[in-house]
């Protein structure tokens, strides 16, 4: 994996991740990739991003139940009809 941080032309910090297959096949086994300053020297401090793989949007959120504190994370549901593009 690759992480870098730039500035846009209209002045958005923009963070980049590049992911390997070696990323993928651990994401697909169910390995969750975590990315902060201290395993990525020069991430900005203040920022940590995890990753994480499902089949499907329930899947997921049965992944990510361990890390949701109902008193400080925000989730946000956008109803799609079914087939629709997520």
């Amino acid at each position: 994996m690759i992480t870098a941080t730039t500035t846009t032309r209209d002045g958005k910090e923009l963070i980049i991740l590049g992911l390997t297959a070696e990323n993928f096949t651990r994401l697909m086994k169910g390995q969750p990739v975590f990315i902060d300053a201290r395993n990525h020297p020069g991430f900005p401090e203040a920022i940590a991003i995890a990753i994480v793989f499902g089949p499907t949007e329930r899947e997921l959120t049965e992944h990510l139940k361990p890390l949701i504190d109902p008193d400080h994370t925000k989730i946000i549901t956008i109803p799609r009809e079914k087939g629709e593009v997520s």
